[in-house]
């Protein structure tokens, strides 16, 4: 596992300022700006630092890759649609299966599946029915935090090294559904804003 000075000089050398929750970190949250390449860059100086088994990310819904089958999956038991399948069919980026075969980490996806979104949508339709509710409005995101932190701690479990999770910059902010799943398992995890 990567210890808490070691984040604190990285993040110091990228002008980055860090939260630890807990002590030497078990899980790092790098928040993100989509697709903006200078976070990919500090975001693969981060694997290479941690040299994580898994790496989370919200870009893969509830995809998988494994770097040594060179396969795509759905994650087991979990909810898909045609937009699901038609999400499979186009690949996954292409800097992450890099970054995956580079350093043999198995990607994960920790967002709802869009069969999952729909349903958190309906159901909140529904309840507000004069409201327009979308993946970003706010009560949606709760259920999408919601399964971030679940997925992290699922997988936490499955490894002793550190986990490396990516996600939206919105997502690891204080006030994230995400905070209360890992406290309440008694995990310590750094977040890290990108700016």
């Amino acid at each position: 596992m990567v210890d808490k000075k070691t984040i604190r000089e990285w993040c110091r050398s990228s002008n980055y300022r860090p939260t630890f929750y807990g002590d030497d970190p078990s899980i790092v949250i790098l928040g993100e700006k989509h697709g903006t390449p200078k976070h990919r860059q500090k975001e693969e100086e981060m694997i290479e630092l941690v040299r994580p088994e898994y790496l989370l990310t919200e870009l893969l819904d509830v995809r998988t890759y494994n770097p040594q089958t060179k396969e795509e999956k759905f994650l087991p038991g979990v909810p898909i649609d045609e937009f699901d399948r038609m999400n499979l069919e186009g690949g996954i980026e292409d800097y992450m299966v890099k970054w995956s075969e580079k350093y043999g980490l198995f990607l994960v996806g920790m967002d709802l599946s869009y069969a999952e979104m729909g349903l958190v949508i309906d159901n909140l339709y529904a309840e507000h029915p004069n409201y327009e509710f979308t993946s970003q409005s706010p009560k949606v995101c709760l259920y999408r935090e919601k399964r971030m932190g679940e997925r992290m701690a699922e997988y936490k479990q499955k490894t002793a090294r550190t986990i490396v999770a990516i996600m939206g910059d919105y997502h690891r902010r204080p006030k994230s559904g995400i905070h209360p799943i890992l406290q309440k398992k008694g995990i310590s995890y750094v977040c890290i804003p990108q700016p």
